[in-house]
């Protein structure tokens, strides 16, 4: 009984030391990152993630956002800048759906990593009620 008991004892002492290393450096536990780093998601660790978008230099995605833009004549008053992958949109459009579409078409590109709208709508545009507001009329 002693040496069942005993031998008990040593499982768990053991057990409980091998635990107390886990995530340690120098560790046996094998809870421990690359790096040092403890329970962080590391890239590749969630086999559902989609794979990375690989990296486009500024030049070719200035080129290719520059190719779609010219297919939509509303947006010919767009200018577009590329810097680290990021996209900044200049200058004027018709009306507020094509600032949209600019966003959308320049989205599409591979590699944009973000949008900022700098867009205006003209000042030649007819203005129109938001829907479900009819225009106030006037007392009589």
């Amino acid at each position: 009984m002693k040496s069942n008991l005993r031998i008990l004892f040593c499982v768990l002492i053991g057990g409980a030391l091998a635990f107390g290393q886990m995530g340690q450096p120098g560790g046996t536990g094998g809870m421990q990152r690359p790096g040092g780093q403890l329970g962080k998601n590391m890239p590749g660790d969630d086999p559902n993630a989609p794979p990375p978008v690989p990296k486009v230099d500024d030049a070719t995605l200035d080129r290719q956002v520059h190719e779609q833009l010219t297919k939509h004549p509303e947006l010919a008053g767009v200018s577009a800048t590329v810097k680290d992958g990021v996209v900044q949109l200049t200058g004027t459009v018709a009306k507020k759906e094509d600032k949209k579409e600019a966003r959308k078409v320049v989205n599409s590109v591979k590699g944009v990593l973000d949008v900022k709208d700098k867009l205006t709508i003209s000042s030649g545009a007819p203005a129109t009620a938001p829907a479900g507001n009819p225009p106030a009329s006037k007392p009589m």
